[in-house]
């Protein structure tokens, strides 16, 4: 009888054993996992700073793009040149990301923008 609870401490010890090594492996895992989150959040958080800086986002220089697909919607892009939201014909897939759905959308976005006359002004 003694041979059999022997036994059972036994398979119980590497029983803990082998849990505890698990659970070791998953607490070191959540540290590392933690930390690129805060990194994400960190870089997220600098790129949003940097962009309410400016006034506008970046996109809302870019030249409004048709996209690859033969739909035609009618979208919003924002124009640096008149500092105004004009309307154009969106393929329905592709395209940047100066495309709004309203003008007024456009220009709660992009509106506080400086148009090259207005530097000039300066």
């Amino acid at each position: 009888m003694q041979n059999i609870n022997s036994s059972s401490q036994d398979s119980a010890t590497t029983a803990t054993t082998a849990t505890s090594a698990t659970s070791s492996t998953h607490t070191t895992r959540w540290p590392v996992s933690a930390h690129r989150l805060s990194m994400n959040f960190a870089v997220f958080f600098l790129l949003l700073l940097t962009g309410s800086l400016h006034g506008t986002p970046d996109y809302c220089s870019l030249v409004p793009e048709i996209g690859f697909c033969r739909g035609y919607f009618t979208r919003y892009y924002y124009n640096t040149n008149t500092g105004e939201c004009k309307k154009f014909g969106w393929g329905g897939c592709g395209g940047n990301a100066n495309r709004f759905r309203t003008m007024a959308r456009c220009k709660r976005t992009c509106k506080s923008q400086r148009t090259p006359k207005d530097t000039e002004d300066m």
